[in-house]
């Protein structure tokens, strides 16, 4: 949750993953995911610098970083054809996918 991750910044501490869209404590007034489209995202930072970001990718994915600000970055993703496609999204995001990349990787 964000007060897990404002603890965690305070015993230096760094985290950053995907956290439940309907968890207690996250930001309220958050763009309606019906109105975002792939690429586009919504990104929140709390006077305690946690970044919390609604991403849509072909879903909609919920981010929180200790350690993120509002960086940009670009990440590459398939379009429904199957080409590779570059999309602007936060550095959070663009973590993740690395994350995730090589977690699949043998």
């Amino acid at each position: 949750s964000v007060k897990l991750l404002k603890k965690l910044k305070m015993e230096q501490t760094l985290a950053c993953g995907t956290i439940r869209a309907n968890r207690i404590g996250n930001p309220k007034h958050m763009i309606n995911y019906k109105r975002l489209k792939r690429g586009e995202y919504d990104l929140r930072v709390s006077n305690t610098d946690v970044t919390y970001c609604k991403w849509k990718d072909n879903r909609i994915i919920h981010l929180a970083s200790n350690f993120h600000g509002s960086e940009k970055a670009t990440v590459k993703c398939k379009d429904k054809i199957g080409n590779r496609i570059e999309i602007k999204a936060p550095k959070t995001v663009q973590d993740l996918y690395l994350l995730y990349g090589r977690r699949r990787s043998p």
